[in-house]
Parts: structure tokens; C-alpha cells; sequence
């Protein structure tokens, strides 16, 4: 086989088919990198939007605790002070009961 020389033509033709072809390839790549640039805006806002979110689970569940353990500590001071009340209530009976025992000994 015998090998062709191409004309200066052809060889002017495939040299700016190769500059058109990297012109295209350095458009493309260049907006590849701005949808990169875009997608990572993206997915910082995302991990930004998860942490607050995080954030205000966690807020919220120690509020809900907090103010849990406050009605508890309100309930069970009240169950201790009725608790008291009865107990004055009853030393109040005894009290009266006694004093009736007393009276009717001495009669």
C-alpha cells in the first residue's frame, strides 16, 4: 500500500476541524464545571438545611424535658403538700378523738 500525502488543503481542513473540536470541548467542559459549581451551592445548602433541622429537633426534644420534668416536679409538690394536708387532717382527728376519750373518763 502506498501511503497518500494529504494536500495542504486537507491538512488545513483537519487543522481547523481539531480547533473547532477543542473550541466545543472547552465550551462543554466549561459548563460542565458551572453545573459542578451549581451542584456543590446545592449540596451546601442541603447539609446546612439538614443541620438546622438537626438543630432544631434536638432544641425541641430537650424543651419537651425540660418542661416534662417541670410538671412532674409540679405534680408530685402538690401530691407531697396534699399529702401533708391529709396527714394534718388526720393528727387533727386523732387529736379530737382523744380529747372525746378524755371527757367521757372523766365523766
Amino acid at each position: 500500500m502506498v501511503e497518500v500525502t494529504p494536500s495542504k488543503k486537507e491538512i488545513v481542513d483537519l487543522v481547523e476541524a481539531q480547533a473547532n473540536s477543542i473550541d466545543s470541548i472547552s465550551e462543554r467542559l466549561f459548563e460542565v464545571e458551572s453545573l459542578v459549581e451549581k451542584q456543590d451551592t446545592k449540596n451546601q445548602n442541603i447539609t446546612i438545611g439538614a443541620l438546622i433541622a438537626l438543630v432544631l429537633v434536638v432544641v425541641t426534644v430537650a424543651v419537651e424535658v425540660v418542661l416534662s420534668n417541670k410538671k412532674d416536679a409540679q405534680f408530685y409538690s402538690q401530691l407531697e403538700k396534699d399529702i401533708y394536708d391529709q396527714n394534718l387532717k388526720v393528727q387533727d382527728l386523732n387529736n379530737q378523738f382523744d380529747n372525746l376519750k378524755v371527757r367521757n373518763w372523766l365523766k
